[in-house]
């Protein structure tokens, strides 16, 4: 290739990330180049999905065409995790490399980040020689790395820096973020003195797109804004960060990539006028928000001690990076920074530079509350359909190719936890990682009172019941715990109720077991005639035949809730329920035992057949799947795992009532036997039962598999089923065991907090 000729083809990494995503724009808009971006996905399908809904929330995308081709493969494996027939044809297609992928951490050390910020790009270098190898011509490299890799340069004898100061692992100062970015820009500079043509853009703060200030989590604006608003402070100072807009980013480094002189330059993506915090935290102002000015050093001591702050914790944890970007001490105050070089060969690529000022820090307050509370405000509903309010509509069921991940307080286990669930931690540690929802079961503890402690514990995450036994409370108790918990957490809650089996409702609960179909219609009747009366100001009459709700004075009144009433799914194990779920609910909260075949010849025939009775269509119906996983980081673990799974499933196969999952796979006899060691004086019967799960059956109920191939394996299981799966939280002593990326659940749900590639 002639590297003074534009790219006709590049390879993007890091394409579903923020600005990964936003330069796979730029270049479909401004060049005529095809674009391959390396996605991780179980398969083209479902590669091709996660960078569409990172596309989808990119201002001003164009139409991507022919030009955009998604490639499945990850570039910690070896070939980039293609075959060696793709990864050849790959490297003889491609002219430039476009290396954006990053994991970015500002809390993590460098151990955790430098698989995939400094074995990512030898995988590349590698790719890159790979093409000199086939061709005689090396691919040009482009690197995205970050003015971090100079932060800590005053520490080590450097007052000022440029686009020509050479990064160290001494520059890039003790955060691990920085150190493993810098050590890339080494191999690089190993592999530009072998010939490798090497181009490095050095972004500082990447902050909102110019024209409507819409910006995303990974902008470090954010957790500090957040927390500055949570604490009713700000802090005063002089305080400047080097930043620029997200497209005038993406826009200079594809403009400078298409021009002929950039090879062998590195580039700082700034404004010649930092960023002021004091502007971003006077657009607070004029939103409304009271910030009383106080001294650095005091605010940075009232973030310290709210850690259990919701709002606050994500800047708290990120303790080196605060002190940087607020300069709180010497050994904190980065350099200055220049880049006049930069803006010169902008100015000659006719790159624009939106003002960086006033009305832009608007833009970008009004995208923050936006990120805040994504929810439209409710609509009234008219008194005679099941319809959920508009203002809690369900998520429409995804493409087959993905799955939202959603978390739970705890793994399941038939003798339940040893200590009291831990709700606040676990919802915090599910929302940090990007999960959907965080869901409670009802087992040995009350659902409703945990997630109490979830909402105050969180900002955003969707909470859920699965499920409050309904039959063993009455309408008017269960909706007033749900209003209150739906108004509490911010219109966040999703009622999920059930019926249990008759001999617990009349044994366990001394309530009435028969007709339970039927109650449960009433009671979901019932629920909204209550939520009805209470937010439109209506006279409460609900007669039904197992309920009557006809008084309802001022005294017990609530006020109508701003978020209008939850959303409210069933759990089903039959066909009955599942109906019933599809003619009166938002979702369906399936069984852990129910297998895919189960789900597929038996659920959700008969959810069709109640969506096609309420007159809906499938995409306004959510189903929920909750696995049974055996997986470990070692033998032992995946045999103590394995165990707990046994024994439920040795439960449930007991129940006379599930024995329409046993019977096709011939097992009708095994869940007599179990019934039967059940019913028995045996003291160690639960044992022995567990005993009787031999690995087949375990592979029938269960997703068995590798730590690293779980996400893989939940998707070839659900995918096409199930639109959401609730899985344990990555919280607690089992925090390393249900780890996202330890998961590889990123092959389920693009939306989790996963690196970028």
């Amino acid at each position: 290739m002639n590297h003074e000729a534009p790219p006709r083809s590049v390879l993007l990494t890091g394409a579903t990330g923020s600005l990964g995503g936003q330069l796979c724009a730029e270049l479909l808009a401004s060049t005529s180049a095809t674009v391959y971006c390396l996605v991780r996905g179980a398969d083209p399908a479902a590669a091709a999905e996660r960078l569409a809904r990172r596309l989808r929330q990119v201002d001003d995308r164009p139409d991507a065409g022919e030009r955009l081709i998604v490639l499945p493969a990850d570039f910690e494996r070896p070939g980039l995790g293609l075959s060696g027939r793709d990864y050849d044809a790959l490297a003889e297609t491609v002219d430039a490399i476009i290396h954006s992928a990053a994991n970015v951490n500002l809390a993590a050390d460098y151990a955790r980040l430098a698989p995939v910020n400094v074995g990512g790009t030898r995988s590349l270098i590698a790719f890159a020689r790979r093409r000199a190898e086939l061709t005689g011509q090396p691919a040009g490299f482009h690197h995205v790395s970050t003015l971090s890799v100079l932060v800590g340069a005053r520490s080590a004898g450097l007052d000022e820096v440029d686009e020509n100061t050479a990064p160290s692992l001494a520059t890039a100062g003790r955060l691990g973020y920085p150190r493993s970015k810098a050590a890339a820009e080494l191999e690089l500079r190993v592999a530009a003195r072998d010939g490798l043509p090497v181009t490095v853009f050095r972004p500082g703060l990447v902050t909102g797109y110019s024209r409507t200030g819409r910006t995303s989590g990974t902008d470090v604006l954010v957790p500090m804004l957040r927390a500055a608003v949570a604490l009713g402070t700000a802090p005063t100072g002089p305080d400047v960060v080097p930043a620029d807009m997200i497209d005038v980013v993406a826009r200079g480094i594809v403009a400078l990539i298409w021009r002929a002189d950039t090879t062998g330059r590195a580039f700082h993506l700034i404004r010649a006028e930092p960023l002021r915090l004091a502007d971003v935290f006077d657009a607070l102002r004029r939103a409304g928000h009271r910030l009383d000015p106080v001294e650095p050093d005091d605010w940075w001591s009232q973030l310290q001690n709210h850690p259990a702050d919701p709002a606050v914790r994500p800047m708290a944890a990120m303790a080196e990076a605060g002190r940087y970007l607020l300069a709180l001490d010497p050994a904190h105050r980065p350099p200055r920074f220049r880049s006049e070089a930069t803006r010169a060969a902008l100015r000659t690529a006719g790159v624009p530079a939106p003002p960086l000022d006033g009305a832009f820090f608007d833009r970008l307050v009004t995208g923050l509350h936006a990120m805040g509370d994504s929810r439209p405000a409710p609509t009234p509903r008219s008194g005679g359909t099941v319809a959920e309010p508009t203002g809690n509509r369900v998520q429409p069921a995804p493409d087959p190719g993905s799955l939202r991940v959603d978390g739970m307080v705890s793994p399941l286990s038939f003798a339940g936890a040893d200590r009291f669930p831990d709700a606040a931690g676990a919802a915090a540690a599910c929302e940090a990682a990007g999960y959907g929802a965080f869901w409670v079961p009802e087992q040995n503890h009350d659902p409703l009172l945990a997630l109490a402690a979830a909402t105050a514990g969180t900002t955003s995450i969707e909470l859920g019941t699965a499920a409050v036994i309904a039959l063993a409370r009455n309408p008017m108790t269960v909706a007033t715990a749900a209003n209150d918990l739906h108004a509490q957490s911010g219109g966040r809650l999703t009622l999920g109720i059930g019926t249990q089996r008759s001999v617990h409702l009349a044994n366990r609960f001394s309530m009435p077991s028969d007709r339970p179909a039927a109650r449960l219609r009433e009671f979901v009747a019932a629920l909204r005639a209550i939520w009805d009366c209470w937010n439109h100001e209506r006279p409460l009459e609900f007669r039904g035949e197992f309920y009557t709700h006809t008084l309802m004075s001022p005294f017990f009144t609530p006020p109508p809730n701003p978020h209008g009433p939850p959303k409210v799914f069933l759990t089903a194990a039959g066909p009955r329920m599942a109906q019933l779920a599809g003619e009166v609910a938002a979702g369906l909260i399936t069984p852990p035992h129910a297998t895919r075949r189960h789900l597929a010849e038996v659920l959700m025939p008969a959810v069709e057949r109640g969506l096609a009775k309420s007159g809906r269509p499938r995409s306004s119906f959510t189903v929920v799947c909750v696995p049974l996983v055996v997986t470990g980081r070692t033998d032992a673990e995946r045999a103590r795992v394995a165990a707990r799974v046994r024994t439920l499933i040795a439960f449930w196969c007991s129940t006379p009532a599930y024995r329409s999952v046993l019977d096709p796979y011939g097992l009708g006899g095994l869940g007599d036997e179990l019934l039967e060691l059940s019913l028995s004086a045996d003291r160690d019967r639960w044992s022995r039962m567990a005993e009787r799960v031999d690995d087949t059956i375990l592979d029938i109920f269960a997703t068995v598999a590798p730590q690293h191939d779980v996400g893989r394996a939940l998707h070839r299981r659900y995918a096409g089923i199930a639109d959401r799966i609730i899985m344990p939280a990555p919280h607690g002593a089992e925090a390393g065991l249900w780890d996202t990326e330890a998961l590889a659940l990123d092959q389920v749900d693009p939306d989790l907090t996963v690196p970028h590639q």
